[in-house]
């Protein structure tokens, strides 16, 4: 048996569940507690690199917050990740990671301590990297085989700032040392392969390399959400397991919220909320019309029938670009 499936089964039972929300509703409690948890994280690398306790129970606060809102509208919350500046990527990659790794786990099934416990596991997933001297960490240019060595100590950095603190769920221990191991062994720090991985720690994997490769950083430009998924295909069997990239891809739709795409009437837009039940493009704010090349007042755009009516347009594809169109920005229509 799976034991991605397997995995679904422990944990505490699930309490009660917030109410479900309306997308532009839930978007406000979503940026505040974006903004809320980039801001712990800050203050937790200032503790860590002063030697200073960490504030676990606002770690443990924070989780709690993310993972409401995620009960409540996981579009929301996701949307909001997707803004991002590269100065504080260390830090808005591990809400990042912290968000997309509980909505994963819920989108598995898994009960609802098990879905904090990751949470928390994701906040803290890169808590070593911030013993990394910035000089190294954010450096642009083609890290030397010294300064590789040392970046590959951030797991074991990790570790052990993780290991002793009271009250910790092992998972998140285990999260923060294994997201660097890949599944045919060739990661780092132990080299473990296949099933020696904990199926956390190959979830985290699949997650960080998903959203490290759809956010701009100081040495290059983002991937489109449906590229970096292509490139985690690409790495099936050889970094990451097969079959939680092919659960991840089914969790996140082939166009994930934030998806540049183009529909059949020529408008394009953004993708801001997925259907539950087939993962496709729900709702699109249309921003551009490439038929008479202008701009367009922002639209939500319904690609499925809502209250008895029909579908308001139906989706092409992709937008691959056009020379002609304006390089659009996702940050400036949510």
């Amino acid at each position: 048996m799976s034991d991605v499936n397997d995995a679904r089964r422990r944990g505490t039972p699930s309490a009660a569940q917030s109410k479900p929300r309306d997308f532009e509703v839930e978007l406000i409690s979503a940026r505040a507690i974006h903004k809320k948890a980039v801001n712990l994280l800050r203050a937790v690398s200032l503790n860590v690199q002063g030697q200073a306790p960490l504030d676990y129970p606002s770690v443990v606060q924070c989780a709690q917050l993310i993972h409401r809102s995620l009960e409540r509208n996981p579009d929301a919350l996701i949307c909001v990740g997707r803004l991002r500046s590269p100065e504080n990527y260390l830090f808005e990659h591990s809400v990042n990671v912290a968000l997309l790794l509980g909505n994963f786990a819920r989108f598995l099934g898994m009960k609802s301590g098990m879905v904090s416990e990751l949470i928390i596991g994701g906040l803290l997933h890169d808590i070593g990297m911030m013993l990394i001297p910035a000089n190294i960490r954010e450096k642009t240019d083609r890290l030397s085989d010294e300064e590789f060595r040392i970046v590959r100590q951030n797991p074991l950095y990790g570790e052990s700032l993780l290991r002793d603190l009271p009250d910790l769920p092992p998972m998140a221990v285990t999260v923060a040392t294994q997201n660097f191991e890949n599944y045919d062994g060739s990661g780092y720090p132990y080299g473990l392969q296949k099933k020696a991985i904990s199926v956390y720690g190959r979830m985290t994997a699949v997650v960080n390399a998903y959203d490290a490769m759809t956010v701009d950083r100081l040495h290059r430009s983002a991937k489109a959400p449906a590229a970096a998924l292509k490139t985690l295909v690409q790495q099936k069997n050889t970094r990451f397991d097969p079959e939680v990239v092919t659960r991840f891809i089914s969790c996140m739709g082939v166009f994930p919220v934030g998806s540049l795409v183009q529909l059949q009437s020529g408008r394009i837009g953004f993708v801001m909320q997925l259907s539950r039940r087939t993962r496709q493009p729900a709702i699109v704010r249309t921003v551009f019309n490439l038929n008479r090349m202008e701009h367009l007042s922002p639209e939500d755009v319904w690609l499925e029938s809502r209250l008895g009516a029909p579908p308001q347009d139906t989706l092409k594809g992709p937008f691959m670009g056009n020379e002609k169109a304006p390089s659009l920005n996702f940050e400036l229509y949510i």
